[in-house]
């Protein structure tokens, strides 16, 4: 019985002092930031008060994790939840949660739960325009009843309203993330969240939020080689695709070298393309120079611009030259070195004959940029182009050149326009030529015939003039007309090129006694109709003695070429009547020019008669035998008297010195005897005349 009052005793006090224990501090659970406004919410669970002791919670905030606290009381023990009107965006914040509590003994306060908390707030650690690190710190450094062992990740791209995406997780222990991204201009945010399994909810961040604006440029595309299409002379540019993710496209770059500046000409849209050809240059008359920049997707600024990678290297193409030696059967190639490799390993030079498929034809080391291809037959068309060759198996091919083969070489023009006399033994010949080829000499050629045989009268030195002019000083103008060509040659004596044919004009006239007139006609002037019209019209000239008083006669449609003119009046005058003909081209010369060309002169002077008395008196009232000549000045004259056995009697070359009937100074006897008489006048012409004369005594 004592026993039992005894228990019984004992548990009334153990139930006084249950009933009279301190009160714990709240349990927190989870630590939110409202993403818009950065006010914190914190949730917990309401400890246990059986005895009814509860007073107030204690809510202390603070900046710093070691204080001073700003302190708010809950009074209401039901409440397990508090929003603090803070922005925790902008830095930590930290908390302790107590209660406080009457035991009986006064007002009391709990430890804080677990000590010092603090919002989640996530930084930048470093950041790029794509790349980032993003760092926060934990909700407490010890073990937190419920936490989940992993961090949830979220990233928004674009600003509020646009939904969160989540990344990935991290272990807690490891607060740090490295994102990356492209975008060109926007806001990047993160928040990180982890649960609370024991109290139901999440622990959210304060947002981390910066505009990010893409400045890096995709990575530089490397180029592979730039050739010369051997076809058409364009530009094919090779490169390899830049690597980036954002890479939209590729400027093509020329590089203008003289003028010592880049020239965007083009670009192209798509990642994956790696050639261009430039159709609107020609890799066939100078070396060019390429880049490649690659541009990425970003395009920002007024006006939108993308981002553009610098350029690797500037590569030149080669430009080949030939030169062919006619005379040695070789052909000399120069070229400019490829640029834009590291290393050259070699040229191989490659040749097509007559057209037909390319085959290597020889090959230098990589310092070399020229090659002698010996021993060919010039008289071929050979073409040639050349290929570099890189370290790394890379090729470049450099324009064709196709030199001319010999006695393939065309001149732009090469007309005769005039073939003319000056004198009985000088014709000119004159041409219009193309200067610009590579000529050695001219050659005159002459024929009697329009289909030969020719023979070389005369030749010139090339002077790289357009307007040339050959002389015949062989030429025997008065008796005939001739054809003439000129011909064009190089050095080694090929022939390069050969003009239209000319044909001069010979003019003939003869005096007829009987009717007292001069009768004329001459050949037809052939050459202008290979790039004209032919003959206008020919021109009658004619001249007495001398050439300072020529007159034109008359003109005559090119079809008439004989005319005869009366000369009465020149007859009692007793001159030297000389004619000459001049052809007139006709308009249309497809070179604009309307050239002329006169024939030989002609002179006539038998148009007077010779008077030969036919008796004379040596005693009486004509006593000298004396021929009269009516026309002008000649050139000889010679008088022989004979007699009946064929003796000369008198000779004289006077034609003032007659005969007065005497030998060796004795008479002679009466009789007939016999006279020669040889005259030649000016023009040549020789007049030959005998008769018999009567002697008087």
């Amino acid at each position: 019985m004592v026993l039992r009052k005894l228990g019984l005793f004992l548990l009334s006090i153990i139930c006084v002092l249950d009933l009279h224990a301190d009160v714990d501090p709240p349990q927190l659970r989870c630590v939110q930031v409202d993403e818009n406004t950065g006010e914190v919410t914190l949730q917990w669970d309401a400890p246990a008060d059986p005895g009814g002791e509860f007073v107030s919670y204690i809510v202390e905030h603070s900046t710093s994790p070691t204080g001073p606290f700003t302190t708010v009381p809950i009074p209401n023990y039901a409440t397990t939840s508090y929003t603090h009107n803070v922005d925790a965006s902008l830095a930590p914040v930290y908390y302790q949660l107590k209660t406080v509590f009457n035991a009986g003994a006064g007002a009391d306060t709990s430890a804080p739960y677990l000590g010092t908390i603090s919002t989640i707030f996530p930084q930048f650690f470093q950041n790029h325009d794509s790349v980032v690190v993003v760092t926060w710190n934990p909700i407490f450094s010890g073990t937190f009843p419920g936490l989940a062992p992993t961090y949830q990740i979220y990233r928004r791209i674009g600003g509020a309203g646009v939904p969160w995406e989540f990344i990935t997780d991290k272990n807690i222990g490891d607060e740090s993330l490295v994102d990356s991204f492209k975008i060109c201009v926007e806001n990047v945010a993160y928040k990180i969240e982890i649960a609370n399994t024991i109290g139901g909810c999440t622990n959210v961040s304060s947002v981390l939020e910066e505009l990010f604006e893409d400045n890096t440029p995709p990575e530089i595309p490397p180029v592979d080689s730039v050739s010369v299409d051997r076809t058409t002379g364009n530009l094919i540019i090779g490169w390899r695709r830049s690597p980036s993710g954002d890479t939209r496209g590729y400027q093509i770059i020329y590089r203008d070298i003289i003028a010592d500046q880049n020239i965007i000409i083009d670009s192209t849209i798509g990642k994956l393309n790696t050639s261009y050809v430039d159709v609107l240059a020609s890799g066939n008359t100078e070396v060019r120079q390429y880049g490649i920049a690659a541009f990425d997707t970003c395009e920002k600024g007024f006006p939108p611009a993308s981002n553009v990678s610098s350029i690797e290297g500037w590569h030149r193409t080669m430009f080949l030259q030939a030169i062919p030696n006619y005379c040695e059967n070789l052909t000399t190639l120069n070229w400019s070195s490829y640029v834009g490799w590291d290393t050259i390993v070699r040229y191989g030079i490659y040749a097509s004959l007559n057209g037909g498929a390319y085959s290597r034809v020889g090959e230098v080391s990589g310092a070399d940029s020229s090659f002698i291809h010996e021993n060919i037959d010039l008289t071929n068309e050979y073409c040639y182009f050349i290929r570099a060759f890189d370290d790394n198996a890379r090729t470049s091919s450099s324009n064709e050149v196709c030199p001319d083969a010999a006695g393939s070489i065309i001149a732009g023009v090469h007309y005769v326009y005039q073939a003319t006399v000056i004198t009985d033994k000088i014709v000119s010949v004159k041409a219009l030529t193309d200067s610009t080829i590579d000529a050695s000499y001219y050659r005159l050629q002459r024929s009697l015939d329009e289909y030969g045989p020719f023979f070389e009268v005369g030749r010139i030195p090339n002077s790289n003039t357009s307007d040339i002019e050959l002389i015949d000083s062989t030429a025997r103008a008065n008796e005939t007309d001739y054809y003439y060509y000129i011909d064009i040659l190089d050095s080694c004596g090929f022939i390069l090129g050969e003009s239209n044919k000319a044909k001069t004009v010979h003019l003939s006239a003869e005096f007829d006694r009987q009717l007292f007139i001069n009768q004329l006609d001459w050949t037809v002037y052939l050459g202008w109709d290979t790039s004209g019209s032919g003959v206008q019209a020919y021109e009658i000239h004619r001249f007495v003695d001398t050439k300072n008083d020529i007159q034109l006669v008359t003109t005559q449609d090119p079809f008439n070429r004989f005319y005869e003119e009366p000369m009465d009046e020149w007859m009692v005058e007793g001159v030297n009547i000389c004619y000459q003909i001049k052809a007139i081209e006709d308009i249309g010369n497809q070179y604009g020019i309307q050239s002329f060309s006169e024939s030989n002169v002609v002179c006539l002077s038998d148009n007077a008669l010779i008077y030969v008395p036919n008796a004379f008196h040596p005693n009486g009232f004509n006593p000298i035998f004396k021929p009269s000549i009516a026309f002008g000045d000649h050139r000889s004259y010679k008088l022989r008297i004979f007699d009946r056995g064929g003796r000369i009697l008198f000779e004289s070359n006077d034609p003032d010195l007659g005969w007065d009937g005497t030998k060796d100074g004795n008479d002679c006897g009466l009789g007939v005897y016999v006279w020669d008489l040889e005259v030649t006048n000016l023009a040549g012409d020789v007049i030959n005349e005998r008769g018999s004369v009567l002697l008087y005594r």
